[in-house]
């Protein structure tokens, strides 16, 4: 049994830490990539979650206890009690312990934006950052659980429109990156993996969530609410900074984040939208949400590459106008 931590986001006030309580077969390291990687999978799929288990954080001075859910997930939102003064910012360590075995700890990493932060990014990966095919479910499946990290593809631009958010208009800032995404948290550690051979901002932050696939049902379990429940968690958490949300068209990124904005009025400068193509009924049915995001401050931009995000990031001041030429470069 071994508990896995996940990165975790938070402000100077307050941070949001996740992981799990699992068993999974040990690793095995053959000499061929294809098999490695084909085992690895395979390892990854029989990972079982641990439930009742109870798990103490300690951030600092702040120590709290949850027990795990039915798939082995625990979540703690922790305040951040530095009485040493020393205005903890960026990455700290939170400390995980088992109570049935407090010697085997383990370290989260978690994240807390800077106070002179410039705003917050919440992307979605999907079709939006990562090509995976949504539309496709078999090409979707295969994508999720069976490529590895450098087999995947970025969408072009975007590691570069990111690292510009990131550093500000200033160049040297550490404006936070949060991925929230459907996927499965089967597949954390490869996405972890792609983003950094991609040279997507270190920094980030990526929140999955759980499928609940067993072999007598080998589909997802469906919980559209999951990604707006994490959005609004994480708006709270950072509640003085203003928010980019990013996602694609094929899914219903658009609806989810113009319930936040209508749930958060002013808090959301900008809703950035891949447009796939699939339809010109899609396309006018974003269009349509256009006036009421920008009755409550949040400019609409739907766009099939990610040169005229730039510019609107540009125009809002959230990154240098030269870095606009960057993500150009990128495309070609």
């Amino acid at each position: 049994m071994l508990v896995q931590p996940y990165r975790g986001f938070g402000s100077p006030q307050r941070a949001l830490v996740m992981g799990r309580v699992l068993r999974q077969p040990k690793a095995l390291y053959p000499k061929d990539p294809l098999a490695r990687d084909a085992l690895d999978v395979v390892r990854r799929m029989l990972r079982r979650g641990v439930a009742g288990e109870t798990v103490r954080a300690r951030l600092h001075e702040a120590v709290a206890v949850t027990v795990t859910d039915g798939d082995g997930y625990f979540r703690f939102d922790l305040p951040v009690v530095d009485r040493r003064g020393n205005g903890a910012c960026g990455w700290q360590d939170v400390v995980l312990q088992l109570e049935r075995d407090p010697s085997a700890a383990v370290t989260a990493r978690v994240f807390l934006h800077p106070p002179d932060s410039r705003c917050l990014v919440v992307s979605d990966i999907d079709d939006t950052v990562v090509e995976t095919g949504v539309a496709n479910r078999f090409v979707m499946l295969w994508r999720l659980f069976v490529l590895g990290p450098r087999s995947r593809a970025a969408v072009p631009g975007f590691a570069e429109l990111l690292r510009a958010v990131q550093r500000g208009p200033k160049g040297d800032e550490r404006n936070p990156i949060v991925f929230v995404s459907r996927a499965p948290w089967t597949i954390y550690e490869t996405l972890q993996a792609f983003f950094r051979l991609q040279h997507f901002p270190r920094d980030s932050v990526l929140f999955l969530r759980e499928w609940g696939l067993r072999w007598y049902r080998p589909v997802a379990r469906k919980d559209k609410a999951h990604k707006r429940a994490l959005i609004r968690h994480l708006l709270q958490i950072a509640p003085n900074l203003p928010v980019v949300l990013i996602g694609d068209s094929g899914q219903e990124d658009a609806e989810v984040y113009a319930s936040i904005v209508a749930d958060f009025p002013g808090r959301v400068a900008a809703v950035m939208i891949r447009d796939l193509a699939h339809s010109v009924e899609r396309e006018r049915a974003i269009r349509s949400m256009e006036i009421d995001l920008g009755r409550a401050g949040a400019k609409l931009v739907l766009a099939t590459s990610t040169l005229p995000m730039a510019h609107a990031l540009a125009e809002l001041g959230f990154i240098q106008r030269s870095a606009v030429a960057q993500v150009r470069a990128a495309l070609g």
